[in-house]
């Protein structure tokens, strides 16, 4: 009856600490939250939340975070329920600061391309679900605060032929009104389940994370084989893989370069000003922070 007793006391002593450590964490929430509030104000005042069409959204910081926070982490609890808190986490304190909903294509495998989306942007982020990817690149370019999920370009299925739309609409950071690719998800790859692998598009502007890749839109003068094309890049410093050739032009091509290039890397005007004059035009179609993968 001693130990029982002993037991007991230590139990409740145990749900004692529970109970205030949450109160902690909740403390902090709301502590984050007002922080958030705060940045939107500043951001009012500097104009960044009133003009164009773009969103709050900062894939780089949010990057960077998750990052951080499984380089510290240590303990039994699983990484992936602290990715899954901190998602919830962002992803309601964009919509704090303004106008904020996910379009999704989901014409097939919706389910599994739901459960991403759901657990990269939170679960009261609305979201909506189109059957084209024509649909979803329509919502992004019109809407304000419109972020739109895709299948990743280059996957070799039809879903993911989409891409050749963003060759007229990509501009070069920095300007409003191009639909441009932002994010690669899942950001946080499981190590025990397969996942479809998809982007996140929007009008607003890539980040410098420091573990970075591009995207690369190449116009050809000539159709020509992506090898070629690959080694003229690389001659020239860029370090490119090719993911797709245009459909109905042949002279369009996908690569998919290593790190953080913008439109005004010299690199790019040494490719444009190679004596073969074989590319035409280069333009940035987006890119994203390296996923993580998780071991466990």
């Amino acid at each position: 009856m001693t130990v029982m007793t002993k037991d007991t006391n230590s139990l409740a002593a145990f749900r004692a600490e529970i109970d205030h450590i949450d109160n902690a964490i909740h403390d902090l929430i709301m502590r984050r939250a007002e922080v958030v509030a705060e940045i939107a104000v500043a951001k009012s005042k500097l104009g960044e939340l009133s003009s164009g069409r773009g969103v709050a959204i900062r894939p780089g910081r949010e990057a960077q975070i998750i990052r951080r926070l499984l380089a510290r982490h240590s303990g039994a609890l699983p990484p992936a329920v602290v990715v899954r808190i901190w998602r919830e986490l962002i992803s309601a304190n964009i919509g704090m600061q303004g106008p904020f909903e996910v379009v999704m294509y989901g014409a097939s495998e919706s389910l599994s391309y739901w459960d991403v989306t759901r657990s990269h942007f939170g679960s009261v982020t609305p979201t909506s679900v189109y059957n084209s990817t024509a649909q979803v690149l329509s919502k992004v370019a019109e809407g304000k605060g419109v972020i739109g999920i895709l299948p990743a370009p280059g996957s070799g299925g039809p879903e993911g032929d989409w891409w050749p739309a963003l060759a007229h609409a990509a501009v070069s950071e920095g300007n409003d009104g191009g639909v441009r690719i932002i994010a690669r998800l899942p950001f946080v790859k499981s190590a025990t389940r397969t996942e479809p692998e998809m982007v996140a598009v929007a009008t607003v502007d890539r980040e410098f994370t420091g573990d970075d890749r591009t995207y690369l839109l190449l116009f050809c003068r000539n159709e020509m084989s992506r090898a070629a094309v690959r080694r003229l890049l690389i001659e020239h410093g860029v370090e490119a893989e090719p993911l797709d050739t245009g459909k109905f032009d042949k002279r369009l091509m996908l690569f998919e370069a290593a790190g953080y290039i913008s439109e005004n890397d010299p690199r790019l005007t040494q490719v444009l000003e190679s004596p073969e004059k074989l590319i035409e035009r280069i333009r940035i179609a987006g890119g994203y922070a390296v996923p993580l993968q998780l071991q466990s």
